[in-house]
């Protein structure tokens, strides 16, 4: 079945609509766990990050193994490639923990903020940081170095 544009395009906006009701179940159940039952931050993370890795580790990445495609032995992911890689670059290695490592703070901290406040709070924090890389990226651009950063877009500058 082909989709013209406007098909894609509401199709699109469906899926994100999709995400957004997710993320904000998510963040509202989140809530519910640190506030009504008590839980410290710290227990709702690791026991998203266990049922994530284990969910991942048993489902769905032995199911994109067998998906074909164009990675390593005509499969879609090949997550044994991947890790036989990412154990024999140290760089690579370095990398991978420290963003493990990053968004387990990410998450903690979010989860922190939920609960000493709300979770319409954490979402106002995060729409702020996105903000503050954007300004970051113009501060960057026209204080210190062209080639780095961002220019503001005169049409859709606010947009972004």
């Amino acid at each position: 079945m082909e989709y013209g544009r406007k098909e894609m395009a509401f199709s699109l906006k469906m899926d994100y609509l999709k995400v957004q009701v997710v993320s904000a179940s998510q963040m509202v159940i989140e809530e519910m766990f640190l506030k009504k039952r008590s839980l410290h931050p710290l227990q709702v993370v690791g026991t998203e990050g266990s049922f994530g890795a284990l969910l991942m580790i048993a489902v769905v990445l032995p199911v994109m193994y067998f998906i074909p495609g164009s990675d390593v032995n005509n499969s879609y992911e090949n997550s044994l490639d991947a890790i036989y890689q990412i154990f024999n670059e140290p760089r690579l290695l370095v990398f991978c923990l420290l963003y493990l490592l990053s968004i387990a703070f990410y998450n903690y901290f979010g989860l922190a903020v939920t609960k000493s406040l709300t979770a319409v709070h954490r979402t106002l924090i995060d729409a702020c940081r996105t903000i503050l890389v954007w300004v970051v990226d113009l501060l960057i651009f026209y204080a210190f170095d062209k080639d780095f950063g961002e220019p503001f877009d005169k049409t859709y500058g606010l947009l972004q």
